[in-house]
């Protein structure tokens, strides 16, 4: 079993006064939801990645798509 695996088992088997899990995971949470990454046209060294969905590279006005 992994840590992470281990660490998420041990904590739901922990309950409150009401029998209720103190830590219940979901891990749809963990991988779900993930934000939209853009990046510019240009080669590798120059590439701008951002998760912000720019039409345009901030700081060029048009001349970066």
């Amino acid at each position: 079993m992994s840590a992470l695996q281990e660490m998420l088992l041990a904590g739901s088997e922990v309950a409150s006064e009401a029998g209720f899990p103190v830590f219940a995971f979901r891990l749809h949470q963990f991988f779900s939801g993930g934000n939209s990454l853009a990046a510019s046209l240009d080669r590798p060294a120059t590439r701008d990645i951002t998760t912000s969905g720019q039409q345009f590279v901030p700081g060029f006005g048009r001349e970066r798509v």
